[in-house]
């Protein structure tokens, strides 16, 4: 074969709370990638796309859509994706390095974050990205207000006295951790509605379950 290409989802790199098994299954196409490429097969690469605005579930679903407000604007078009499977479907590449076996597009940083001058989004919040938002590289007073007015859900739990104010508190939390898991803003979070709503078909499975 000429080429050996994995379309491996971003799910690998950046997790996906909702469905781990599935970001385990986008790990195992990146590492096979960078064996074959050390095994001395040309043309295998795993690449790791991110959200794709233009086709896709992103730009025929109106949930997902909102939710990709969550995890900023980097997604790529299609026209970037075609000349990227133009590159590796060149039978005259030369043989991959297994560090070089691996691609990753369409995905937001906290440089890119920092370079608008954003507060940061919730994905970039997760312990995975810890290390690429210290204060040694980025000016973040600008930030710092934002964080320091955010509520101590736990302490305002103790703190509500009447059991109907310790629900609010507590649905709060809910929400905040499963708008987490959909990528979703807090918001759009609606108890009344089914999570099949939100386009996510094994997050019901929990729901059912």
């Amino acid at each position: 074969m000429n080429c050996f290409i994995f379309l491996s989802p971003i799910a690998g790199i950046n997790g996906s709370p909702e469905q781990s098994n599935y970001a385990a299954g986008c790990t195992f196409q990146d590492v096979l990638a960078r064996s074959r490429s050390a095994a001395g097969y040309r043309g295998s690469v795993a690449i790791n796309l991110g959200w794709m605005r233009t086709i896709g579930i992103i730009a025929e679903t109106k949930e997902p859509q909102r939710s990709h407000q969550n995890v900023g604007d980097m997604s790529q078009v299609e026209a970037d994706f075609f000349v990227l499977l133009e590159h590796y479907c060149n039978p005259l590449l030369p043989l991959s390095a297994p560090q070089d076996s691996q691609v990753l597009i369409g995905v937001v940083t906290q440089a890119h974050v920092h370079a608008r001058d954003d507060a940061p989004i919730d994905a970039l919040k997760r312990p995975f990205f810890a290390s690429f938002n210290a204060p040694q590289l980025y000016d973040v007073k600008q930030h710092e207000s934002t964080v320091a007015t955010q509520e101590d859900r736990v302490v305002l739990f103790w703190q509500a006295v009447p059991p109907q104010d310790r629900s609010i508190v507590a649905v709060s939390v809910l929400k905040a951790r499963l708008a987490r898991a959909l990528d979703a803003s807090v918001d759009d979070v609606d108890s009344h509605r089914n999570l099949l709503d939100y386009g996510y078909r094994l997050v019901g499975c929990y729901e059912a379950a």
